[in-house]
């Protein structure tokens, strides 16, 4: 009856081990998979996002960052601030950017959604040109108002670099940035083939 017993419990702990080494290469193997990836990390309106970024000059993967960041590509998200559509635009700052050459036009020929993206598009690209190509400085601005960060890199108050980002007062703004770079060079990691890859994952999710 002992050996018997003995017998079952090695056989059983083999089996656990067996078990648990499966396991082990199943998960390791999803780790690798672009589809687990891309269902953690997916794009929505991939050919809107490609369009409004390549004509306002700016990394699609950026303001798909930027959106996720913003509202998770809910489009029609609202804030209580007045932030409105998936890039958490101000109304302010939007009938501003209409004023700018040629943009109210165009985006009166787009629906709400492509008009929001193209609106978030223009005005990261406008902070990138204020900063000098400054990505950390344009994000931050982007959160936190262009006027805001004139102030702390007038003061000294932030370096205005990636490495003092820890500078920035507002908590707000300096976890805001971080996450957008996070998941930045995680779509690059992800699809660095383009956004054919983010059109299959668009059409699966939606």
């Amino acid at each position: 009856m002992f050996r018997e017993r003995k017998g079952m419990t090695i056989q059983a702990g083999f089996l656990r081990r067996m078990i648990s080494a499966v396991l082990f290469v199943v998960i390791l193997t999803m780790m690798k998979s672009p589809l687990l990836w891309g269902w953690l990390y997916p794009i929505y309106y991939p050919e809107s996002l490609k369009q409004s970024a390549e004509s306002n000059r700016v990394d699609p993967l950026l303001v798909a960052a930027i959106i996720q960041t913003e509202s998770g590509f809910t489009s029609n998200r609202a804030s209580r601030k007045g932030a409105k559509g998936m890039m958490q635009i101000m109304e302010e700052t939007e009938q501003w950017i209409r004023t700018q050459q040629g943009m109210a036009e165009r985006l009166n020929t787009l629906d709400e959604t492509e008009a929001n993206i193209e609106l978030g598009s223009w005005y990261i690209r406008h902070l990138l040109d204020r900063y000098n190509g400054s990505l950390v400085q344009a994000l931050a601005a982007y959160n936190a108002g262009p006027t805001v960060v004139d102030r702390w890199l007038k003061s000294g108050v932030w370096q205005g670099t990636v490495d003092t980002l820890y500078q920035i007062p507002y908590g707000e703004t300096r976890h805001y940035v971080i996450r957008v770079l996070y998941l930045l060079n995680r779509y690059h990691a992800l699809y660095s083939d383009g956004l054919s890859a983010h059109l299959f994952y668009a059409l699966f999710y939606d």
